[in-house]
């Protein structure tokens, strides 16, 4: 994940009061002029939109707090090499996408996929602001080309250096100048070249929302045909564009949220805080989740959820075909493009 300087015509921020909204005013992703209306939801003083003209939604203010919110909410805590995911088996059983070359991943964790690419014969590179995920990606998967670092100080640092294939997987959905964001990924593909990436799937089945699909944690929301519009007018062709289709266990923990039971509430004494919670009261948050860490009831509740997502595996198993019948999605939204410059 990397810091982008905020896109100057960004929404206001609203203070969380609906009549600070402007009557119209510019899409943070596309620049159209929107009428501004009721908001899609809102969640503290966060409010979501979507643009009249291209589609994306965004939340208002559309502003991203930094490596220092990331490592409280995000980075810094990485304990393991964590498994793939879906976006990253997508492309490396992608038809369509190359096979060896030079490879940047930006956002690249502890470089989990970085190995996995560098294993079918890419000559990987790597860039995440956690420097302790960083470290590990060089001491447990002996990466070499791994830093940490912004794509701003890597692009600043290595003009003349040039990728096959510029990857930043579940990174988009971070940025607060998506086009600047694509501006400078563009500086690093070589003509010719390609961007593989994955966003959470704005179509996918959800109960609620996701509290890590929150703000100021992902700033806009995105489906396969937003997507690959914002990056044609970003210069790329679309060359493959794939749904991760659902699976039993999402399906299951879907109709497990659709039976709650309020004993999240009950054995943490309040619910668990969300990213916005965290931007708009740290220290608070850090005092919550010290208390629902106490004795492992975290863990506790963790695990409890877990048997009662299990629980519903047999009701899934009678409604899983009737979710790949109506196709409906999984959680993520995989893209292959070409950079023609």
């Amino acid at each position: 994940m990397n810091s982008m300087a905020r896109n100057p015509n960004s929404l206001h921020d609203l203070q969380g009061r609906a009549d600070d909204v402007k009557s119209s005013t510019e899409c943070p992703v596309c620049g159209a002029t929107i009428a501004v209306c009721a908001p899609i939801r809102h969640v503290g003083r966060y409010r979501l939109f979507e643009c009249d003209a291209c589609n994306v939604q965004f939340w208002n203010p559309f502003k991203r707090l930094g490596a220092v919110w990331y490592e409280d909410f995000y980075t810094g805590h990485q304990l393991y090499i964590p498994p793939l995911e879906p976006g990253h088996k997508f492309f490396l059983a992608d038809s369509r996408a190359p096979k060896k070359g030079s490879l940047l991943d930006i956002g690249c964790g502890a470089g989990n996929f970085m190995a996995a690419a560098r294993a079918v014969g890419f000559d990987v590179s790597g860039i995440d602001w956690d420097s302790k995920a960083v470290q590990m990606g060089r001491d447990v998967l002996g990466l070499e080309k791994i830093f940490p670092l912004s794509i701003e100080e890597f692009t600043g640092g290595n003009r003349s250096q040039k990728f096959d294939v510029v990857s930043f997987f579940e990174v988009l959905e971070h940025q607060d100048d998506p086009v600047g964001f694509l501006s400078q990924v563009r500086q690093l593909v070589k003509p010719g070249g390609y961007i593989a990436l994955s966003v959470p799937n704005r179509d996918r089945w959800e109960k609620g929302m996701d509290i890590t699909d929150l703000p100021p944690n992902h700033l806009t929301r995105w489906n396969p045909k937003v997507l690959t519009a914002f990056l044609h007018r970003c210069g790329f062709e679309t060359i493959s564009v794939r749904e991760e289709p659902i699976g039993l266990r999402r399906t299951a923990a879907m109709l497990s949220a659709a039976v709650p039971t309020g004993l999240v509430r009950v054995l943490l004494g309040g619910s668990p805080p969300n990213s916005t919670e965290l931007a708009e009261n740290p220290q608070q948050v850090r005092d919550v989740w010290e208390r629902q860490s106490r004795f492992g009831r975290n863990h506790i509740v963790s695990f409890l959820l877990k048997c009662k997502n299990c629980a519903f595996i047999l009701p899934a198993l009678l409604f899983w075909p009737y979710c790949r019948a109506k196709h409906r999605p999984g959680v993520y939204l995989y893209c292959l493009a070409q950079w023609k410059g």
